[in-house]
């Protein structure tokens, strides 16, 4: 990565969105607390949130990045240049696989009639590749922050819920990003 020193840096942050449990109605639900939501009933805003946090997913790769990876790799002919897997990095990639898997939910929400008997081998397998890239992304990280489990009473269940987090900023990573695609062919 170009100009890692510049791109990665370091945050404390909070997760948002936290499940809490309400005593009288007796009902989980999710704070509604982050700058952006991504998640929640099917909105214009949402839908822009991801178009925000996803566009330009394709990132062109150098010819010196792509040598470790050739003679498989090839370059994309109505490209002209050799880009990263689809939706990669590897942030963009597990962005991509969630957003996915909020859209196939939101069919739920849209009350749409899918089932799983009607997607095809390939639509089923691409949504188990997602789950399963998501779940070594967030074993490979490892965030040990402590999530301890709050308890209400008269409810049956016990909640997680954590405190600051160590992240890489986003920002300085989607600047990268942008300027990858910016230079283009000129990578």
């Amino acid at each position: 990565m170009d100009n890692e020193s510049e791109t990665v840096q370091y945050e404390e942050r909070t997760f948002t969105g936290a499940l809490k449990y309400d005593t009288d109605s007796k009902e989980l639900y999710r704070e509604h607390d982050a700058e952006r939501e991504y998640f929640g009933e099917p909105s214009i805003l949402i839908e822009d949130a991801w178009d925000r946090l996803l566009h330009d997913e394709f990132v062109p790769m150098t010819i010196e990045e792509a040598a470790p990876f050739e003679p498989e790799l090839t370059v994309l002919p109505w490209e002209g240049n050799f880009f990263f897997e689809l939706a990669s990095p590897d942030v963009l990639h597990s962005l991509h696989c969630i957003n996915g898997l909020r859209k196939e939910l939101s069919q739920y929400m849209y009350n749409s009639s899918a089932t799983v008997s009607s997607y095809s081998s390939s639509d089923l397998a691409h949504l188990e590749h997602c789950m399963d890239r998501l779940r070594q992304s967030i074993m490979c990280h490892g965030d040990l922050t402590p999530s301890p489990l709050y308890t209400w009473p008269d409810s049956p269940i016990a909640l997680g819920r954590s405190g600051a987090h160590t992240c890489r900023k986003w920002e300085p990573i989607r600047e990268w990003l942008d300027d990858r695609k910016v230079r283009g062919e000129q990578v």
